[in-house]
């Protein structure tokens, strides 16, 4: 399942889709079969305008955001606080420090930051970081190990918090983080923390498999409003698109595949 998703993940990008239109067309017209040429350049340049100048992206990535909003009140108590990996790159960060250089964090530190202030809210509780590594060909470096030097550094108290490193997808995450509260102490609900744009795939997937969980979405990327004219942000409106593409089919394909 995870190399079907990662490869599912590369093959049904918009962006590469409509990369492989455009140089499809473009190895038809050499080869002079102008219909079919014209068809794929067509379709290619479609996809361009959709995805690199209509709010397409923003506004299916606004849409994710706000399906799932935190608590209006926080819980006066958790049993403990999930924290999705994602906001570490364990690839650069094992090459980095290496040198000398400090942990790579991303776009979704968030995630990170979050977790550190519920913690002093509820200081007791139990914290699991889940974060292997995503990577088909680098199954040595992990998120959490990197995440656990980090917070090291940053003075953080490690005593309640448990890693967990081998999963290498949402599902996995799961799995794994059910095998941990089963077999810990702590009743009562517990916190997961993940980006906006996630937490509707995770939330599913969590509940899917028996685990009731409090949402706490951070990392937001929108306004959380939908825009109809053209966005000149050619870059960021691919990026949206293509982010916002994986969550919405990878929630579809987790839900077919929990069928067969």
């Amino acid at each position: 399942m995870f190399l079907l998703s990662k490869m599912l993940k590369i093959l049904f990008s918009p962006f590469h889709l409509t990369l492989f239109c455009l140089v499809l067309g473009a190895i038809l017209r050499k080869l002079r079969f102008v219909k079919a040429s014209r068809v794929a350049l067509v379709l290619g340049f479609t996809g361009l305008i959709l995805s690199g100048i209509t709010p397409l992206g923003y506004n299916l990535m606004s849409w994710l955001e706000n399906r799932v909003q935190a608590p209006q009140e926080m819980p006066q108590q958790v049993a403990g606080i999930i924290v999705l990996g994602g906001a570490i790159e364990p690839g650069i960060s094992a090459n980095r420090v290496g040198k000398g250089d400090d942990i790579a964090i991303n776009s979704s530190a968030e995630r990170l930051f979050a977790f550190m202030a519920l913690e002093r809210e509820y200081r007791e509780s139990t914290i699991i970081y889940a974060g292997g590594s995503g990577s088909v060909s680098n199954q040595r470096d992990k998120e959490s190990d990197y995440a656990k030097q980090l917070l090291e550094r940053l003075g953080f108290p490690l005593k309640n918090v448990i890693f967990e490193r081998e999963s290498r997808n949402t599902i996995e995450n799961v799995n794994n983080i059910k095998e941990i509260i089963n077999g810990s102490q702590r009743k009562g609900a517990w916190m997961l923390v993940t980006s906006a744009y996630h937490m509707p795939r995770a939330l599913s997937i969590f509940r899917d498999n028996g685990l009731e969980v409090v949402p706490y979405p951070v990392d937001y990327q929108t306004h959380g409003d939908y825009r109809w004219l053209p966005r000149p942000e050619l870059l960021d409106n691919v990026y949206k698109l293509d982010v916002a593409f994986k969550e919405i089919a990878g929630l579809w394909v987790y839900k077919l595949s929990r069928n067969f």
